[in-house]
């Protein structure tokens, strides 16, 4: 099951500040992730910002 990936204009603003480096991370492994979403992600207790999380370094990536 291949999802798509659709980002928020918030995620857009907040990749453009952080490394070129660390941004080029995330985005290969959320190729990696979408692919099968629920095998990488952990269950989030507070749905009022989704329900799932993917941990990449030292960020976290909330989806639905």
């Amino acid at each position: 099951m291949v999802c798509k990936v659709v980002l928020t204009n918030r995620s857009v603003k907040d990749l453009k500040k952080i490394g070129e480096r660390d941004r080029k991370t995330i985005g290969e492994k959320i190729k990696i992730f979408s692919q099968n979403p629920l095998n990488h992600a952990r269950k989030l207790n507070d749905k009022r910002i989704g329900e799932y999380r993917w941990r990449i370094g030292d960020y976290r990536i909330v989806f639905d």
